[in-house]
């Protein structure tokens, strides 16, 4: 029995059917995967799942929010456009009922006129297919054509400005999270957009 089909301590009995899952999450690289499943609200053992033919990718699934979604463990060591693409195809094989597909990434703190920190949450409304721009010293260079998400995402993308425009629930939220749930570093090293980072060199503070 693999790892992926050991019953979880305490998992709920899971939806009788693969079709009632409609959301698949993308994760790359395992430190993506071990924050993405502390968003699951309810997990589900695994062992009633029958993958398509040649699918093996492992999965966990579960309920965030209204939404039965399911989320592949990434092995060790890979990454790229075509491990993604191939994580999409075998998932829909084994859950043919998905609507969407989000590949969910982390990214660093990125000082600037509007201040991104680590933290936020960044919404695209425009895709950018991968290998189809570069980072140059002189900025951003778009190679490829920009793809647009469905309509329906793109309404829900507008929601959620209106959401934050109307103001959050900070007592609310504040209420739902645990204390100790949240670890922030002692310190932190900041770096300004246009510092240029060697591979391989040591990061230092700028």
């Amino acid at each position: 029995m693999s790892v992926s089909q050991e019953k979880l301590p305490g998992a709920l009995k899971p939806p009788n059917s693969p079709l009632e899952y409609l959301i698949g999450w993308i994760c790359i690289l395992p430190n993506e995967y071990y924050e993405a499943i502390k968003m699951f609200d309810e997990r589900y053992d695994t062992t009633h799942i029958v993958r398509g033919r040649g699918d093996k990718n492992s999965y966990d699934v579960g309920r965030i929010g209204n939404h039965l979604v399911v989320m592949n463990c990434p092995a060790c060591g890979t990454s790229g456009q075509i491990r993604a693409t191939k994580i999409a195809s075998d998932m829909k094989s084994t859950f043919p009922a998905i609507r969407f597909v989000f590949l969910v990434g982390i990214g660093g703190a990125s000082p600037f006129r509007r201040d991104v920190r680590l933290g936020d949450v960044v919404l695209g409304a425009k895709v950018l297919p991968y290998m189809q721009g570069r980072q140059t010293d002189h900025g951003f260079q778009i190679t490829g054509r920009e793809g647009v998400p469905p309509p329906i995402l793109q309404t829900a993308i507008t929601r959620l400005g209106a959401q934050l425009r109307q103001g959050l629930n900070l007592q609310k939220a504040i209420e739902m999270t645990s204390p100790n749930a949240i670890e922030r570093p002692e310190t932190d090293n900041l770096y300004k957009a246009s510092y240029i980072h060697e591979l391989g060199a040591r990061a230092v503070s700028r």
